[in-house]
């Protein structure tokens, strides 16, 4: 009897416990039910890239060529895109091409593309009605252009201070500069040499290798140049001062060739270490190039470095830190593709803007300057012709007053400055 009612003493607790905890439910307000995990975002597509494209390029017999063929094969074998390689000496006539878009880029370094867009006022065979400025951009990685003077080791002449007047300078005509800006920098006249005009670059080099000359310039990873240094007659590459050491014969060198030095890399062996010119290098579309293809280019190369920087002996220098390196002194816009992954991978700088600024403005100056130069040609019957004084006195005036064109030439973040706060 007590077990049974024990029993039923127990039942009744339970089901007043869960009478209890229902009512209790009933007024309790519900609780929303836990939001699902959101989607995983899509992958984003895989880039596609264009069947191919061109590439002007110096000649076959150049270290340049070669080192773009090395990248170009491995960017090939891994994507799939076919990059023709156009060779030409004739650095203008690639820039023709480029502007007018019959081929995609171009591998030249900086300083010659400055000169040819700016159809620099002592350079008159860049002023032609199909040459002249257009809105060039730097794309890709590109390694840098060493160039050293040598002379024939049978001249006797170790330094640049041995040189003495009579000297027979070999003179490439696509670049008077060389010459020009050695002379300047010993504080001689160009009256006081020989200059030989050749109209190939490795004719101008090879001349001194055969007798012809005693002295030229040549980028010391050509064959060019480890052939002269070879030769019977030898070859001796001239070391250049640095600014300090010598800041005034520094300045009247830049005031005829635009260029940055440094010390040579590869090449010839008795000019590695030489202190000369470097040359910023540049693998250039125009403001037409394809965002994404830039983009994509620059990312490829960066990434896939290892693929190649051994190919050749110029492309270990085909690398980030010297595109980085080229940024800090740039006289030619960037790409805006370019300049996106700069930013991803944070190596693009508020001083980068500034300096991209300017030169956007200052290139955007000379091309309508030029045109509209053209364009008073045109109205008062001047030929258009490098070799018509008329064309070439006319836009010497539209450059030094009628747009009071600034010359592009290497500035130090400081005067980019300086130049952006007189830009109206």
């Amino acid at each position: 009897m007590v077990s049974r009612n024990l029993r039923l003493m127990v039942t009744s607790t339970l089901a007043a416990v869960l009478l209890l905890v229902t009512l209790f439910a009933a007024c309790t307000p519900s609780q929303p039910a836990p939001a699902p995990a959101p989607a995983p975002a899509p992958a984003p597509a895989p880039y596609k890239w264009p069947n191919g494209f061109s590439v002007g390029s110096p000649s076959t017999t150049s270290a340049a060529y070669a080192a773009m063929a090395a990248w170009t094969a491995e960017l090939e074998n891994a994507v799939g895109v076919k990059a023709r390689l156009v060779p030409e000496d004739n650095t203008q006539l690639q820039a023709q091409w480029l502007g007018k878009g019959e081929i995609d880029f171009m591998d030249q370094n900086e300083t010659s593309m400055a000169d040819i867009i700016a159809a620099i006022n002592w350079r008159p065979e860049f002023q032609t009605r199909q040459g002249g400025p257009f809105e060039l951009r730097r794309v890709g990685l590109r390694q840098p252009t060493w160039f050293v003077y040598f002379v024939a080791a049978d001249t006797g002449i170790k330094t640049i201070k041995d040189i003495k007047p009579g000297l027979r300078m070999a003179q490439f005509t696509n670049n008077p500069h060389w010459a020009k800006a050695l002379i300047a920098l010993i504080g001689m006249k160009e009256s006081d040499f020989k200059l030989i005009p050749y109209s190939s670059y490795p004719a101008s080099v090879n001349a001194v290798k055969d007798g012809q000359a005693d002295l030229s310039v040549v980028a010391p990873a050509a064959s060019t140049a480890i052939q002269a240094e070879a030769s019977k007659r030898g070859a001796v590459f001239l070391n250049l001062p640095t600014m300090a050491e010598d800041p005034a014969a520094i300045k009247r060198f830049s005031s005829l060739w635009a260029a940055p030095f440094g010390k040579v890399l590869s090449g010839a062996k008795s000019a590695i270490g030489v202190n000369t010119v470097q040359n910023s290098g540049g693998f250039w579309g125009t403001d037409k190039t394809s965002a994404d293809l830039a983009y994509n280019i620059l990312k490829w190369q960066d990434q896939n470095y290892a693929k190649f920087k051994d190919k050749t002996s110029e492309t270990e220098y085909i690398s980030m830190a010297f595109f980085r390196a080229y940024l800090d002194t740039a006289m030619v816009p960037t790409h805006p593709g370019a300049i996106k992954y700069m930013k991803e991978i944070g190596k693009w700088t508020p001083a980068d803007d500034n300096r991209q600024k300017f030169n956007e403005w200052r290139l955007a100056r000379y091309v309508e300057a030029y045109k509209k130069a053209i364009a008073d040609a045109d109205s008062k019957k001047i030929d258009v012709d490098p070799k018509n004084t008329a064309w070439l006195d006319l836009w010497k005036k539209y450059v030094d007053e009628v747009y009071k064109l600034p010359p592009f030439v290497i500035m130090s973040d400081s005067d980019i400055k300086d130049e952006l706060a007189k830009i109206k």
